[in-house]
């Protein structure tokens, strides 16, 4: 459509489906049916609540906290988290879920610990998510088996991402020992993916990197899911691949079906 040498090659392809588009529904009279209920059609423009999106995150309160850290980053609950105060006012995960949403999803947040099952557990997929990481963690005696476990799980459909604010002189001042403790603990989730998604995990110094880097963490675990998650193929046998053209004596017989391929799904794309 946009590269001018294959501009008239493009039109002509459209006109020519167009005729045929034309000459279909001229040539066929199908039988009528009762009318659909458009009501009860889901709409493709609402969000789906199917496309759930797990946020989890896993950080200080105000009283597991460690001395020296300062408590105006904490609150009552994990949840509360914001490493970019005074810059940003909003819990870090409400700054994830806006964008968990925009990207089509339905993000459900909750603690670590809330999520346990999912996090940890041994069973399938039920959808993909990531892991809201508060550094200070990693040098905590009460949170290091949970990253370790975290770590060993092998889910790679739920990625880490950690906020790391430039203006805050503690996490900076500390900074060498912290990254040292995260290696250490997190050796294959921070090699997980792709650079765009590693750079969830570096790259978050302002509100603005944070949500950056965000975005392809957030794809990265979606397409994840996807290839690890169950399939549901349906069980009634498949149909042969529509044609825009009637077959001639010139054509190939159609593809049968495999026998381990009820469903006729084998290569389609």
């Amino acid at each position: 459509m946009k590269i001018r040498r294959h501009r008239d090659h493009y039109k002509s392809a459209v006109d020519a489906l167009a005729q045929r588009i034309i000459e279909v529904a001229e040539g066929v009279r199908l039988p009528p049916i009762t009318p659909p209920d458009y009501g009860s059609i889901k709409s493709a423009f609402n969000r789906d609540e199917e496309r759930r999106f797990l946020i989890a995150v896993l950080a200080h309160t105000t009283a597991t906290r460690t001395a020296p850290r300062d408590a105006r980053f904490y609150g009552s609950s994990p949840c509360d988290w914001n490493p970019y105060h005074p810059e940003d006012l909003r819990p870090v995960a409400e700054v994830a879920a806006g964008i968990v949403r925009r990207l089509g999803f339905e993000p459900d947040v909750g603690t670590f610990l809330h999520h346990h099952d999912e996090l940890l557990g041994a069973g399938a997929p039920t959808c993909p998510g990531i892991v809201l990481l508060d550094v200070w963690t990693a040098l905590d005696p009460q949170f290091r088996p949970l990253l370790e476990a975290f770590d060993q799980a092998g889910k790679p459909w739920v990625g880490v991402v950690v906020p790391w604010s430039g203006t805050d002189s503690q996490t900076s001042q500390n900074a060498a020992e912290l990254r040292a403790a995260l290696r250490a603990l997190l050796p294959a989730k921070l090699a997980q993916g792709r650079p765009a998604a590693r750079r969830a995990v570096s790259d978050t110094s302002t509100v603005a990197g944070f949500e950056t880097a965000l975005r392809p963490a957030v794809e990265a675990a979606g397409n994840s899911y996807l290839r690890h998650g169950r399939a549901f193929p349906p069980q009634v046998p498949g149909s042969d691949r529509p044609r825009l053209w009637p077959l001639t004596p010139d054509d190939p017989a159609p593809e049968a079906h495999a026998p381990d391929d009820p469903a006729g799904c084998k290569g389609r794309q």
